[in-house]
């Protein structure tokens, strides 16, 4: 099976389906990740890289960011030796749950530049660590760092929806505050919004 054909599968997947919650984000916007956020990004890595409304994929086994399992790239990266073009999801080999919810959080990020939703940089964030936090506890997966504040928030949060469907607010508040402490987001203007330019 191919690589691309897992990271689809993956997206379009029963439990990315299961993923479903909602929070009102620091702006005011109300925002939804569900199963519509994941066909979205899965139909765009279809159309493919270069088209409007479309996904580049790259899947590799090194990072540009060593710690990254995947990384989205909403604009043409030429600090990169090759450059990553925009709109470009690049992705470790897709071997197991682990590297699939790392695809989980970073097409909450695409789907949000998709749809032009311009959020606070730090409920983008927020958004796509309990996208991935709820994942992993799906498939019975733990956090490699599981007793740093970014995991213990951010499981906290997603087993808030899983028990009564929705994201506890004190626990989301705590999210956004872990996300604005930690390098490299508390370098990245988290009080700024991500480009969302489709």
């Amino acid at each position: 099976m191919s690589d691309r054909v897992t990271v689809l599968e993956t997206l379009r997947s029963p439990v990315a389906r299961r993923i479903n919650f909602s929070f009102v984000a620091g702006n005011g916007m109300r925002i939804t990740v569900n199963q519509t956020t994941f066909e979205r990004v899965a139909a765009a890595i279809e159309r493919g890289g270069g088209v409007r409304g479309g996904i580049g994929l790259i899947v590799r086994t090194t990072m540009p960011d060593p710690n990254a399992g995947a990384m989205y790239f909403p604009q043409e990266d030429r600090t990169i030796n090759p450059p990553i073009p925009a709109n470009t999801i690049i992705v470790n080999p897709i071997n197991g749950p682990r590297q699939q919810g790392q695809l989980i959080h970073e097409a909450v990020h695409a789907s949000f530049d998709l749809t032009l939703t311009r959020l606070p940089s730090v409920d983008n964030e927020a958004a796509a660590y309990i996208a991935i936090a709820l994942y992993w506890q799906m498939m019975g997966v733990r956090s490699r760092n599981p007793n740093s504040p970014l995991a213990v928030n951010a499981f906290a949060a997603a087993a808030s929806v899983l028990r009564t469907g929705r994201v506890d607010m004190a626990v989301l508040t705590l999210l956004r505050n872990t996300i604005v402490s930690l390098p490299p987001y508390n370098r990245a203007g988290m009080k700024n919004c991500y480009v969302s330019d489709g």
